[in-house]
């Protein structure tokens, strides 16, 4: 209704122009040299009208002429643009699904669409090292060095490559150029971190850690790098006081007390740590292997008096018993071992010697089937990879990282004994 209502309006309008227009009176007079052109006024309107209307077109094609060529061109990046940014899309989700191919093509596309960007050299260079071309990427990643914006994330490329290659010179030269285009990101003290450890310099690993685990393993690294001295000591101490239960990080600072003559202090150490994780390795330092099983035997169970009942605790004393011959102590303290908990094979191995001392090899027999069967003794595992590992490192030897390594159980035995 309102539409009809407008419409009516709009012919009214024109109705009454028109209306007016005709009612003009008069004539106008154009005269050009000795030629005269009249007309009747609403007429002389009218053409002048039309004329103007003429001239407005006629500019109108004239215009879009001559800016054809840049028309052509804005249009034609246009629809680059809109081809360009549906293959970069293509692109990111390829290489999120880890589809190679698919990521090279979109990436290729996006190359072509686009120009070599920032953006469209990094999404190829990361294609091909996903389909594993190194040297295609490693091309791209300095193509993308030398672009002005995009000279970081070039380099970073190019970092995390010669990495990967254990090419530890390159990587540092380039760190420092990744260094001298973004000195605030904080990436880079991640990788200066990672080089360190690769490189094994464990003083500046140490100082870029943060806190946590991984700062007192490269501590105690650094401080067993240092050789001995006063410097050892000291790092030894901060790994120490960064994780007091952590045992590599007692054990470094008390031998290092041990080293300078202060057995006392070393033994306080590692009588703290053993309240808060007892473990074999500080029976170990506080008996050191020697001829006198007896004065052993005396010395841990005075240095045990706090957390004796401990599982640990009760089988150092068991296997320090049964090697002072106290066998039937051995037997007690191993039945309160097992009665804390104590079930590897540890258990099982130690009743056949009890067994074999005294000349019963039938329970010596079943008791080696029980060892044999028995998860395996506890040990050290990284808790990023899951690796395994005989001793104790600062770095995981399987997935490089720093202060993963924890002491605790582990599985089954690989093969069971039938009973």
């Amino acid at each position: 209704m309102r539409r009809v209502l407008w419409m009516v309006l709009a012919g009214a309008a024109v109705t009454a122009a028109a209306w007016f227009l005709a009612g003009l009176p008069g004539t106008v007079a154009l005269r050009i040299a000795s030629y005269t052109i009249s007309a009747a006024t609403p007429v002389a309107v009218l053409a002048t009208a039309i004329t103007l209307l003429l001239l407005y077109w006629l500019f109108r094609v004239l215009g879009a002429v001559v800016s054809f060529p840049a028309t052509w061109q804005n249009w034609r990046a246009g629809r680059n643009r809109r081809t360009g940014d549906k293959a970069v899309t293509r692109a990111l989700v390829a290489l999120a699904a880890g589809q190679a191919g698919a990521a090279r093509h979109e990436a290729q596309r996006a190359l072509r669409a686009l120009g070599p960007t920032p953006q469209t050299l990094l999404l190829a260079a990361e294609a091909e090292r996903l389909g594993g071309n190194e040297d295609a990427a490693s091309a791209l990643f300095r193509q993308l060095a030398d672009h002005q914006e995009g000279a970081f994330l070039g380099l970073r490329g190019l970092f995390r490559q010669a990495m990967a290659r254990q090419a530890w010179h390159e990587a540092a030269i380039l760190l420092a150029q990744a260094e001298g285009k973004q000195p605030s990101q904080g990436w880079l003290r991640d990788a200066r971190l990672a080089l360190a450890v690769h490189q094994e310099n464990w003083a500046q690993a140490a100082a870029l850690a943060g806190s946590g685990p991984a700062k007192a393993a490269l501590t105690i690294a650094a401080a067993e790098a240092a050789g001995g001295g006063e410097a050892a000591l000291q790092l030894a101490k901060q790994a120490w006081n960064a994780d007091k239960a952590l045992i590599p990080a007692a054990l470094a600072y008390a031998h290092a007390l041990r080293g300078t003559g202060r057995e006392r202090a070393a033994l306080d150490v590692v009588r703290e740590s053993w309240k808060m994780a007892p473990h074999p390795d500080l029976v170990a330092f506080v008996v050191a292997p020697g001829d006198d099983a007896v004065a052993r035997l005396k010395l841990f169970t005075e240095f045990v008096h706090l957390r004796q009942t401990h599982k640990e605790a009760q089988f150092a004393l068991a296997r320090l018993s049964f090697a002072a011959g106290a066998l039937g102590d051995a037997a007690y303290h191993l039945d309160a071992a097992e009665a804390g908990g104590l079930g590897d094979r540890r258990a099982g191995l130690l009743r056949a010697d009890l067994a074999r001392a005294r000349g019963d090899n039938a329970a010596e027999t079943s008791h080696l089937r029980d060892a044999a069967n028995a998860p395996l003794q506890p040990g050290w595992r990284c808790s990023g990879c899951g690796a395994e590992q005989a001793a104790w490192h600062p770095v995981c030897p399987s997935c490089h990282e720093a202060g993963s390594l924890h002491w605790g159980e582990r599985g089954p035995p690989v093969l069971a004994l039938p009973r």
